[in-house]
């Protein structure tokens, strides 16, 4: 404690004045004659008490009135150290990392103050800072609330009302399992600062900093923003069931088998995994995670009418940190894998020189949480020869050109909704092909051009961007090397450029035919032409064009990731819809056609029922999906260190800041208290003296 004005502190000497006021005034009461002796005695008496008792309580108020009012005027404050800030007003955006791995508990000795290990988690920690970092923002700051699971979200618009915001981050749901996106809240975060009404702008993010949240990939502001960041170090072992596949069981009719992927961070024992309907344990099987990963497979019921849903359940272990993806729930009843049929039109017995070697490699390594892509590699005599209506996707890679036959089945596979890859390569005649195969291609080859010197980008700002409607990833390609290549023809109105050269002509091209989709690759798929398949990005454009092309089915492919909106539609002869959440919730739709649901927070399976207007609703067994955590999620190996770049202004994360808060007003106002106590006793002296 201190004062602003000590030698106000003189005015203590004050404090005598009621003291001597008090001794000099002291006299006894008046002399009143009265008949009886007695009764004048014991008046006397009481009355000296009474006007005792209040003239000592008069002497210590006016002291203390004296007193309070003196040590006011003196400013007295006492020190405090801050959670957060310099005292000063500030515009602060708070970004909350509140993806499945903050879901797991302190790690001892690690970040987390006086907090014990396994006493709770790092979101409830994450939380409850925030709101110390809110009380110590000073009247007149601003607040936002930025919650970075993904999708990123807006808990908190930018306020004035600290208190608001503070309860907003009292709440708490179910255990997240949604995965991070660290990046997108901070581009949110500097946003909401933008339009900041106090100079004085900051950014706070909490996070566990572990290496799928990719915060090497942060933007982070530069010029009037502070940056602090903040990371809890979490218990860092964990076990978790990162996929299942179901298939029909070959061996047992009326029987499904599920591919269970188990995987292990740490050092875990052998452990079991049951398959459970409701409470009744179907199958089990004993898994051992000592050397990092584990696949078995367990057996279960074919759900043909009803509710197919089932889980995987982990048996527990106290090491594991995050007991949210020691379940998953899974979907008895056949695949929903995505089928493609591979037409090499140039097969070799090596893989690295076969002509669909490295997309073969490319679908075995595609992420599980994408679902199963399955495929076949044909010849394009055989090709001929089979029913496409069993494929969902057909690549022709380097083929020569259709026989009419097949032309004509093409063209029906894709108008009834299958989707269609054509890549370049030296066994294609340019000229015929683009005479036989022209309206289903959104690009036409023209011809086959050296390409030395030119290298593949993203589409120009002004070229047609399918990232945004299809989602395609075409990063990480920029240093393609191309030798060769397809020349192609302006893509007609609807066709849209994902990729291009360095010189602006189209290198693949996404179009519609009918109710399929097609696209046009200008290089080969091997490294005959260019050496994309070397590339990073290679993978991920692979998969997601696959599944670009895909039919759009009654149900999402693989495991739905906690957040994601889905684009759904009321069957034929239904007017009701209706979602049941793992939780029992129910999402009620009483109207056709398509619809949007983003109600896939909580992990589980979901039941999809329909009606006919005034009928109870029932089960669709092939509509159910399942909303699965990401398994980058369950990996909590810490990223790289806790570095805001140089040229960023950041604040120091110890709070150590101190600041001096003034208790002035409130002396004033228990000297004005005081000021009424003495006036009241002043009052209740004379009514008692005059009795």
């Amino acid at each position: 404690m201190g004062f602003a004005t000590p030698l106000m502190l003189l005015g203590l000497l004050a404090a005598a004045v009621p003291v001597a006021a008090h001794l000099m005034r002291r006299r006894d009461l008046p002399r009143v004659e009265l008949p009886t002796v007695a009764l004048l005695s014991r008046a006397m008496a009481r009355s000296r008490r009474r006007v005792h008792v209040v003239d000592l309580l008069l002497l210590a108020a006016r002291i203390l009135l004296v007193v309070g009012l003196v040590v006011a005027v003196a400013d007295p404050f006492i020190e405090v150290r801050l959670a957060y800030g310099d005292g000063q007003a500030a515009s602060v955006a708070i970004v909350i990392d509140d993806s499945m791995s903050m879901e797991r508990p302190l790690v001892a000795g690690g970040a987390g103050g006086a907090r014990e290990a396994g006493e709770e988690t790092l979101a409830a920690l994450a939380r409850a800072e925030a709101q110390d970092a809110i009380d110590a923002l000073p009247e007149g700051s601003e607040v936002s609330v930025i919650l970075a699971g993904s999708p990123v979200r807006l808990l908190v618009p930018r306020t004035d009302d600290l208190e608001a915001a503070r309860l907003a981050l009292g709440g708490r749901g179910a255990p997240s399992a949604r995965a991070t996106d660290l990046p997108g809240a901070v581009a949110r975060a500097i946003r909401e600062l933008a339009g900041a009404g106090v100079e004085a702008r900051r950014l706070l993010v909490f996070t566990d900093g572990a290496a799928h949240a990719h915060v090497d990939d942060v933007r982070w502001p530069e010029g009037g923003i502070s940056v602090e960041d903040r990371r809890f170090e979490g218990q860092p072992d964990n076990r978790a069931i990162i996929a299942a596949e179901v298939a029909i069981d070959p061996t047992t009719p009326g029987q499904v088998s599920i591919a269970v992927h188990t995987r292990a961070h740490g050092d875990f024992p052998q452990t079991r995994v049951r398959l459970l309907q409701g409470d009744a344990e179907i199958d089990a099987r004993s898994v051992d995670l000592t050397t990092g990963s584990s696949r078995v497979t367990l057996h279960g019921p074919l759900a043909v009418d009803g509710d197919p849903s089932a889980r995987l359940v982990l048996d527990r272990d106290e090491g594991d940190a995050l007991a949210v993806d020691d379940e998953r729930a899974v979907l008895l009843r056949r695949s929903a894998a995505v089928r493609i049929l591979l037409v090499d039109g140039d097969p070799h017995p090596s893989r690295d020189r076969d002509e669909v070697g490295y997309l073969a490699r490319a679908l075995d390594l595609a992420p599980l949480d994408h679902g199963v892509l399955s495929y076949r590699v044909v010849d394009p005599d055989t090709a001929e020869a089979l029913d496409l209506a069993a494929w969902d996707v057909i690549v022709l890679a380097n083929v020569r050109v259709p026989s009419r036959q097949a032309t004509t089945r093409l063209y029906r596979f894709v108008e009834d909704g299958g989707g269609l890859l054509i890549t370049g390569g030296d066994r294609v005649e340019t000229g015929p092909y683009a005479a036989r195969l022209g309206e289903l291609l959104p690009a036409r080859p023209s011809a086959i051009a050296p390409s030395e010197g030119l290298s593949l980008a993203p589409p120009s700002p002004s070229a047609a961007a399918p990232v945004s409607a299809s989602g395609l990833r075409v990063s990480n390609l920029e240093g393609t090397v191309t030798t060769r290549r397809w020349v192609l023809d302006a893509p007609p109105t609807g066709a849209q450029v994902a990729l291009a050269f360095t010189d602006g002509s189209p290198a693949l091209v996404l179009g519609q035919f009918g109710s399929g989709r097609t696209a046009v690759l200008a290089v080969t798929l091997d490294a005959a032409w260019s050496d994309l398949p070397y590339q990073p990005g290679f993978l991920p454009l692979m998969v997601e064009l696959i599944e670009h092309l895909a039919p759009d089915g009654e149900r999402p492919r693989g495991a739905v990731v906690p957040g994601a909106a889905l684009e759904l539609a009321t069957p034929p002869g239904a007017d009701t819809m209706v979602i049941v959440g793992p939780d029992g919730s129910r999402h009620d739709y009483d109207e056709r056609g398509t619809f949007t649901f983003d109600e896939t927070v909580a992990p589980g399976a979901y039941r999809v029922l329909a009606a006919a207007r005034g009928a109870t609703p029932s089960d669709i067994g092939p509509a159910a999906f399942v909303v699965a955590p990401p398994s980058a999620e369950s990996d909590l190996t810490p990223g790289g260190p806790n570095e805001v770049p140089s040229s960023v202004e950041t604040q120091r994360a110890d709070g150590g800041t101190v600041a001096k808060r003034r208790i002035a007003p409130w002396l004033f106002l228990l000297a004005g208290l005081l000021a009424v106590a003495e006036g009241w006793l002043r009052m209740r002296r004379r009514a008692w003296a005059a009795r």
